[in-house]
């Protein structure tokens, strides 16, 4: 059997009809030995209460301290080694668990729900970011990804615990282990679902999230593959380079010379420092 884990914060509206929803789904599907385990994450409404009359297995933060903390406490306490994610708002649709659960048993280390590109609304800053995420974490694994964000996935609770130190305790939590599985060769399998976007709640603190992201992302690349940062940022660098070259060109400003120069000078050190951070964790790695 599996463990399903919600996190929830502040999701005192909706969190038991997102529950009714999934026991509905396991009922039909003769799956009722399903553990379902909510964290309420430090709410401030009645999602606690409602959480205790419905949920299996409940616990509470005293205060808010992030998704991926409350997802990592919930996976802990699982009593099965399957384990299923999903959102409290009822945003991934339950009826998938067994299609998923069905890949899941095929093989795979990990099966995603992949929101469907025009389910994913958003301001044009929001999906710009999401690209550049995109972009950054393809480039990173070599590899074409789907949905790296997904908080509808399943997976080994084996598995992930052996990696919980390098997730984030906050809303970076599922793109990192994407990541993390990605680059560690892992097997990943993704299925597309019908996703209902909540728009007020995901558009709080863009910025802050875009930036934890990235720094996940930064920090996986620099344990599995580090010599692909130091690339990006010698790339960066002479795009920088030519631009400043080409301005001095047309300008005759020996300013841009010297930066160009200088450029130069710091992309060598980066692909230097890429070389010998390979060869520092090869040498930790055969040890």
């Amino acid at each position: 059997m599996f463990s399903i884990v919600i996190p929830a914060f502040n999701e005192g509206s909706r969190i038991a009809v997102t529950i009714f929803d999934i026991q509905k789904v396991l009922t039909i599907n003769k799956l009722e030995g399903a553990e379902i385990i909510v964290v309420d994450d430090g709410s401030t409404d009645r999602t606690a209460e409602m959480t205790n009359k419905t949920a299996n297995v409940s616990l509470s933060h005293p205060q808010n301290i992030g998704y991926g903390r409350s997802l990592k406490d919930g996976i802990e306490m699982a009593a099965n080694d399957i384990i299923v994610i999903t959102n409290a708002d009822g945003s991934y649709p339950p009826e998938m668990i067994p299609v998923l659960l069905n890949e899941y048993q095929k093989g795979f280390d990990m099966v995603i729900g992949a929101r469907k590109e025009s389910r994913l609304s958003g301001s044009f800053k929001k999906r710009l970011l999401r690209s550049v995420i995109k972009k950054i974490t393809e480039f990173s694994t070599g590899n074409k990804i789907e949905d790296i964000d997904s908080g509808f996935r399943i997976f080994s609770k084996k598995e992930i615990t052996s990696v919980f130190r390098r997730l984030g305790n906050d809303s970076s939590f599922t793109s990192s282990l994407t990541l993390s599985y990605m680059m560690g060769g892992k097997f990943i399998k993704y299925i597309p679902v019908d996703y209902k976007s909540n728009n007020d709640k995901e558009n709080m603190k863009l910025r802050i999230r875009f930036f934890n992201t990235l720094l996940s992302i930064i920090g996986e690349v620099l344990y599995y593959d580090p010599m692909k940062i130091f690339m990006l940022f010698c790339g960066g660098l002479l795009v920088f380079t030519m631009l400043c070259f080409t301005i001095a060109l047309l300008t005759k400003w020996l300013l841009f010379s010297y930066l160009g120069l200088g450029c130069i000078f710091i992309s060598i050190l980066f692909f230097g420092y890429g070389l010998f951070s390979v060869q520092l964790r090869n040498y930790f790695t055969d040890k």
